[in-house]
C-alpha cells in the first residue's frame, strides 16, 4: 500500500501528528509516528476503527498499547531496509521533539510570569512598577513568540524530508505484500486485503466467494524443463487470472503453484463461472521457450471455489475452498469443483 497525499497534506499531517504523540505517551519515535500518521490520515481502516473504539473509553493509549497497534497492523516491513529508514526518521523526530519541548517548556515560563504579573497588578502598583511589569510581559511575549516561530520553521523545513521517508517506507511496505514473481499480493498482502475488505462490510465475508487454483502436474513442469520455465508459467496463470477478474477482485499467489482470489459480492454460481473462465483460459495458453521458437505443451490449473456465509472466517473460507480444490484433483485435474 502506497501513501498517497501530497507534501502539503503530509506535512499538515506531521503538524497533527505531534500534538497526538505527546498526549499517548510523549513518544518521539518512528513507531509513535507512523501508528498516529496512518490513524489520521485514514490509511488503514482496522487501525483507525480500532483506536477509535479504545478511545471511546480512554483519554490515551499506553506505550504498550501503542506498540500493539503497530505490530498488528503495521509491521509488515523488511528489516535491513527499514533500520535504515527508520535511524533516519527517528533522528528527525529527535530533533522535532527537542523543538517541541522547547516550545512547551517556553510556554511553561511565560504561564508564569503572566500569573506573576496578574498577582501583581491585584495590589497597588506606582507608575515605575506597573511599567517594569509591561517590560516583562513584553520580553517574555517576544520570547514565546520567537520559540513558537522557531517550532513552525523547523516543522516547514522537515515537511520535505518526511515525504521522502513517507514515499521510501511506503514502497517498502508495498514490495513487503507483493511477490516479487508474479507482482501480485503475496499471502500476507492478500490476507491484509480480505481483513480490509471484511472490515468495511456488515457479516464479515458474507456474499463474497473465493477461488482456490493449482497448476496441475507443476513438478513435472519444472523437472522436464526447469525452475525458470517454470517461473514463466506461474507469471503466464498470474497473468490471465488477473486479466479474467473485476477491478474490485482481490488476487494474490498463497504460495508456489497456488492462486486465490477473493469476489466480493458474488453468489457461488457466479464465482464457478469466473472460475471456469479462468481455467478456460489457462487450458487455451501457450508458452514459447525463449529464444527456440519451441512451444511448450499445455498446461492447466484445478480450482476450488467456495462461498461464505454468515460471520465465516477467512481461514475457514479457504479451507472451505482447499478442500474443493482437492475435489477437483481427484476428479482427474483442469476442472473446477465448489
Amino acid at each position: 500500500m502506497r501513501y498517497t497525499q501530497t507534501a502539503q497534506e503530509s506535512g499538515e499531517l506531521l503538524r497533527q501528528v505531534i500534538p497526538y504523540m505527546t498526549q499517548h505517551g510523549g513518544f518521539y519515535t518512528p513507531l509513535h509516528y507512523t501508528l498516529w500518521y496512518e490513524y489520521l490520515a485514514a490509511t488503514h481502516a482496522q487501525l483507525k476503527h480500532h483506536i477509535d473504539e479504545l478511545l471511546k473509553s480512554k483519554p490515551a493509549l499506553s506505550a504498550t498499547e501503542s506498540e500493539q497497534l503497530y505490530s498488528k497492523y503495521i509491521e509488515t516491513r523488511d528489516s535491513e531496509i527499514t533500520e535504515k529508514l527508520q535511524h533516519a526518521l527517528e533522528d528527525l523526530l529527535r530533533r522535532l521533539g527537542a523543538f517541541a519541548r522547547a516550545a512547551g517548556e517556553s510556554t511553561g515560563e511565560f504561564s508564569r510570569h503572566v500569573s506573576e504579573a496578574y498577582t501583581l497588578l491585584r495590589g497597588p502598583l506606582d507608575a515605575a512598577s506597573l511599567t517594569q511589569v509591561v517590560a516583562h510581559l513584553t520580553e517574555h511575549t517576544q520570547s514565546i513568540a520567537a520559540a513558537t516561530q522557531k517550532l513552525h520553521q523547523q516543522i516547514e523545513s522537515s515537511s520535505a524530508e518526511i515525504s521522502q521517508l513517507r514515499e521510501e517506507l511506503g514502497q517498502v511496505r508495498s514490495d513487503s505484500l507483493t511477490d516479487p514473481l508474479t507482482k501480485l499480493l503475496n499471502r500476507r498482502g492478500f490476507e491484509q486485503a480480505a481483513h480490509v475488505l471484511s472490515a468495511s462490510q456488515t457479516g464479515a465475508l458474507a456474499g463474497c466467494t473465493l477461488i482456490m487454483a493449482d497448476i496441475d502436474n507443476f513438478k513435472r513442469i519444472n523437472d522436464k524443463f526447469g525452475h525458470l520455465i517454470g517461473d514463466e508459467v506461474i507469471k503466464s496463470v498470474a497473468h490471465l487470472m488477473h486479466r479474467n477478474v473485476k477491478g474490485a477482485d482481490i488476487v494474490g499467489r498463497f504460495g508456489g503453484e497456488e492462486f486465490v482470489v477473493l469476489l466480493p459480492n458474488t453468489t457461488a454460481a457466479a464465482g464457478r463461472a469466473v472460475a471456469e473462465t479462468i481455467r478456460s483460459a489457462v487450458a487455451r495458453a501457450r508458452l514459447e521457450r525463449s529464444g527456440r521458437g519451441e512451444m511448450l505443451e499445455s498446461f492447466t490449473v484445478s480450482i476450488g471455489v467456495a462461498c461464505a456465509s454468515g460471520s465465516q472466517t477467512l481461514a475457514s473460507l479457504i479451507e472451505q475452498a482447499d478442500r474443493a480444490l482437492y475435489r477437483a484433483k481427484q476428479r482427474g485435474r483442469n476442472c473446477v469443483e465448489g
